[in-house]
């Protein structure tokens, strides 16, 4: 198995990405699973529709809802193709839940619920962040036809700010495996991004240690 994650802000073009992703890798013949790190496990989509919902919700509560997802998901979606030779595509997994849940609203300044959080997930072989200004990002989510805001894409500006603050402050963490980060405009704009993805996924051993 492989397993890569991929993050980034809203309005990133990650979601498209992931999509033109998959399409070379199964023109390539190999087997390929998309997961929504919110959303995907049997639980998931309950989660999610509470996340994205509900605005009185405490940060401590999302933080740890989004923990229960992931554990699920893990358990349900990932584990169980551990010694197959699939590929595992990851929309959001720890890096939003730092960036977006932790970092903005400093559950804890030296960040003890987090720091030995990874120990509990798989390593990914490849986490893709796709970096791109704040405004930008949301500008894009705000004129996307027929897509209504929810709670976490209504936030301030201030916010995504913070967020992407958070995501470069989670990708300097030494135990994450390999990384690359790639400009977010060049997602919808050219091949670039997918060919470099697949790659660094070709070289990949085909083996997962976990």
């Amino acid at each position: 198995m492989k397993l890569i994650i991929f993050e980034g802000l809203d309005g990133s073009g990650k979601t498209s990405l992931i999509k033109s992703v998959k399409r070379e890798l199964k023109k390539q013949g190999k087997e390929v699973i998309v997961i929504r790190g919110l959303g995907s496990s049997t639980i998931g989509e309950s989660i999610r529709e509470t996340f994205l919902t509900h605005n009185k919700l405490h940060n401590l509560t999302r933080y740890f809802l989004s923990l229960a997802n992931m554990i699920q998901t893990q358990e349900e979606l990932i584990k169980p193709h551990l010694k197959t030779p699939k590929i595992i595509l990851v929309d959001r997994w720890l890096g939003s839940n730092f960036a977006y849940r932790v970092y903005p609203n400093q559950i804890d300044k030296k960040y003890y619920l987090f720091n030995n959080l990874t120990k509990f997930f798989i390593k990914p072989n490849l986490t893709v962040y796709l970096k791109i200004n704040p405004q930008i990002g949301l500008n894009r989510k705000v004129n996307q036809t027929n897509h209504t805001l929810d709670v976490i894409e209504s936030s301030p500006l201030s916010y995504f700010c913070q967020v992407e603050k958070g995501y470069q402050e989670f990708l300097k963490r030494k135990n994450l495996g390999p990384q690359i980060v790639l400009k977010a405009m060049e997602a919808k704009n050219s091949n670039f991004n997918t060919n470099q993805i697949i790659k660094k996924i070709g070289e990949i051993p085909n083996a997962n240690s976990h």
